[in-house]
């Protein structure tokens, strides 16, 4: 069923492409920019994932806050 979905949408596309799809000026623009933002997507989901900055002090359940502050 998806192969089949994937096939009618795939023929759709070849055979009426927008306008803008004709323009490979705009077609490896747009390439361009969304491979510099998944690279920088990459490097700021690496820094989070490295650890605390400061110093590795895990975080407060929500409930202990919620019930009188932190202890």
């Amino acid at each position: 069923m998806v192969a089949f979905l994937v096939a009618i949408v795939t023929n759709y596309v070849t055979a009426e492409p927008p306008g803008w799809a004709e323009n490979t000026v705009v077609v490896w623009s747009v390439f361009g920019a969304l491979a510099v933002v998944s690279l920088g997507l990459f490097f700021w989901e690496r820094r989070l994932a490295a650890g605390a900055p400061d110093g590795g002090v895990r975080p407060v359940p929500l409930g202990r806050v919620a019930a009188g502050g932190i202890r």
